[in-house]
């Protein structure tokens, strides 16, 4: 049987909102008013010159922020090369998720520790505490934790900038 282990919160009111993706996007909108001004006979093949590698720049940017929202990373990233304007734009706007993940209950207690902690130490790795701290937080209230758990959760709670949420756990369909 499997369950989802949801935040008490869907999205993270504390988190601050990506800025300089609003600043970008407002700049890149003061490059296209000037470029449109330009009275050049070879503006397309600037337009061809510049915008290739700033698209490329702009997928990559949105990949990094949309990571860091916990948001879908790839079609983002996808998308923003096309519409990169308005990418950077739904970026600075968005709010960060709360994290929500499944466990498969009809493992062993020991099976389902490995498993969380497999899947908090991929958090530890890219340095996002706050994700990690809500994966222990769960380990040790519902399974038989170690002492070693018990001392990378308050490692955690140290690095962590935001409260770690309440959970929930819900059958998962």
């Amino acid at each position: 049987m499997k369950v989802k282990v949801l935040p008490s919160e869907k999205y993270d009111n504390n988190a601050p909102r990506q800025k300089w993706a609003l600043i970008a996007a407002a700049f890149c909108l003061f490059l296209l008013w000037k470029y449109n001004q330009m009275e050049a006979p070879d503006k397309i093949v600037l337009f061809i010159i510049f915008s290739f590698p700033c698209r490329i720049l702009a997928a990559i940017w949105i990949y990094n922020i949309m990571a860091k929202l916990n948001r879908e990373r790839r079609s983002s990233a996808f998308i923003a090369f096309f519409f990169p304007v308005c990418m950077l734009i739904l970026a600075g706007l968005s709010k960060k998720k709360n994290l929500a993940f499944t466990i498969d209950r009809s493992y062993t207690s020991k099976q389902q520790m490995e498993e969380i902690r497999a899947y908090a130490k991929g958090f530890i790795k890219e340095k996002k505490y706050n994700e990690a701290a809500f994966v222990y937080k769960y380990l040790i209230a519902e399974l038989p934790f170690t002492e070693q758990d018990a001392t990378t959760y308050n490692e955690l709670l140290k690095k962590a900038t935001q409260p770690v949420p309440e959970y929930s756990v819900v059958e998962d369909k």
